[in-house]
């Protein structure tokens, strides 16, 4: 890929991907096969596609990486949130290079998301269901969100099985 887009000035990044559990269930419960994928695409294959994109962007100094998947990472615990905590790593680190690196937390929302680049903010929700959700659980302590997070979860295995 990297001899690919040599020489291109690639100004706008946005990685649209999200593999998930067949549905919600334990970490222990998953078969190998389905988290192996999951890792390959949501961590591997957005990592490698960003690190080469952004030698450009810094010795551009500027452009934004655009990370888009569902809401459920942040409140379902069976949809391990990689690529929301890869974006924030990536925002503080690459701030300095004028770079902005966002995670987009919605399903609706390409043209209210675009509004939101360049923002200084490192996740968005620009669906103002998910904006509401969010906000409240943001309020609550780590140890507290995780507890209603596993519920759901708990909830959702009960009902698929």
């Amino acid at each position: 890929m990297q001899e690919m887009i040599e020489g291109l000035d690639i100004g706008v990044l946005i990685n649209n991907v999200c593999v998930t559990y067949p549905g919600a269930m334990y970490f222990h419960e998953v078969d190998e096969k389905i988290w192996m994928n999951l890792l390959r695409v949501n961590v591997e294959g957005t990592s490698h596609v960003k690190k080469v994109v952004l030698k450009g962007m810094a010795a551009r100094r500027r452009g934004a990486i655009i990370n888009m998947s569902s809401g459920a990472s942040i409140v379902v615990p069976s949809h391990p949130p990689w690529l929301d905590q890869l974006s924030r790593v990536l925002y503080v680190e690459y701030k300095q290079y004028e770079i902005d690196v966002q995670y987009q937390v919605s399903e609706k929302y390409v043209e209210a998301a675009v509004g939101f680049i360049g923002y200084d903010q490192p996740r968005c929700t620009p669906n103002w269901a998910h904006s509401i959700q969010w906000f409240f659980a943001s309020l609550l302590p780590d140890a507290r969100l995780d507890e209603w997070r596993l519920l759901i979860g708990i909830r959702r295995m009960k009902l698929t099985t």
